[in-house]
């Protein structure tokens, strides 16, 4: 059986999808409360024209656990909680695989760390795009492939049976060589598309209609790829590809409210620090230039502390 540990927008997406596509799938819930509502039904909706329909999941409390073995757990918890959630995945039965959908540079890497057995953790990137309008009630904003790479070779089983168990829930999903990459390639779209769109209370598809703010997050991706190409990170890290890159995504998800939009909009900390920030930081350390970046990190983070000081003063108009 599949866990998904993170009833968020993507979190809760997946899980939907997966069961409706026939696979034995446990959502785990961070309290008993809320993995009772959720056990009610997920809304979901989306995408494009496909009407509001109800997906039955099976949601588990912290006190809950699966009874039979299971084969991988898709990560979708914030950076944040990183370390809570990787010690609930790590006392499932069955020593699954870790899949880690997360944002943000070096989230794998951290993952791996934590759980201490590198050979089972797999960093993801998936086009699957959500958002969260309330608790239990989502909207499927953009489908597209998951992508998935082993951080060791003894790992690469365990990304392909992965791979396996999401196609054959209708998910389509492959293995890549080279989780670097990977991992690179979607922290660029994140420093592109996230920050931006959270501070300009926009969907990811209204970027590509105003010319500054594709302007903008095009100079967000090249410096991501600039960093990359001056760590030897393989790829290619041109500008254009830098913005064939986030574009499509920003396309395939275009009515989706990026995670940073999501919680700057209900008040809560963002993952700016992990993404734009990070960004900011690595290229400091090798000598490559970030602006943008930099820019970013700092207005994202001036709206949080607005909203906390300001008794919600520094929220988007929506």
């Amino acid at each position: 059986m599949l866990c998904v540990l993170g009833p968020g927008a993507l979190g809760g997406l997946l899980a939907a999808l997966l069961t409706e596509g026939g696979a034995e799938v446990a959502l785990l819930a961070p309290t008993a409360g809320r993995a009772a509502r959720l056990r009610e039904g997920l809304h979901v909706s989306g995408p494009d024209e496909r009407p509001l329909r109800v997906v039955e999941v099976a949601a588990l409390g912290p006190e809950d656990a699966p009874d039979r073995p299971v084969e991988a757990v898709l990560l979708c918890v914030k950076a944040r909680d990183t370390a809570a959630a990787v010690a609930r995945a790590a006392a499932l039965p069955g020593a699954p695989t870790l899949v880690v959908l997360q944002n943000g540079l070096g989230r794998a890497e951290e993952v791996a760390r934590l759980l201490g057995d590198p050979d089972r953790v797999v960093a993801a990137l998936t086009s699957q795009g959500a958002t969260l309008e309330q608790d239990g009630r989502l909207r499927h904003a953009g489908h597209g492939p998951t992508r998935l790479g082993a951080l060791t070779p003894a790992g690469k089983a365990r990304a392909a049976a992965v791979a396996r168990a999401l196609a054959a829930a209708g998910l389509e999903a492959e293995v890549v060589d080279d989780p670097a990459r990977l991992v690179w390639e979607k922290l660029q779209v994140n420093a592109a598309i996230n920050a931006l769109t959270g501070l300009l209370g926009c969907n990811n598809g209204r970027l590509l209609v105003a010319p500054s703010a594709r302007a903008l997050a095009g100079a967000a991706a090249a410096e991501v790829g600039a960093v990359a190409r001056s760590l030897g990170v393989a790829g290619d890290w041109s500008a254009a590809a830098a913005g064939a890159r986030w574009e499509a995504v920003a396309r395939a998800t275009a009515d989706n409210a990026s995670s940073t939009l999501q919680d700057l909009r209900r008040g809560r900390p963002t993952e700016v620090n992990a993404i734009n920030g990070a960004v900011a930081a690595a290229a400091r350390e090798a000598g490559v230039a970030a602006p943008v970046n930099e820019l970013l990190a700092r207005l994202v983070a001036a709206r949080e502390e607005l909203t906390a000081h300001g008794g919600g003063q520094g929220r988007a108009q929506e």
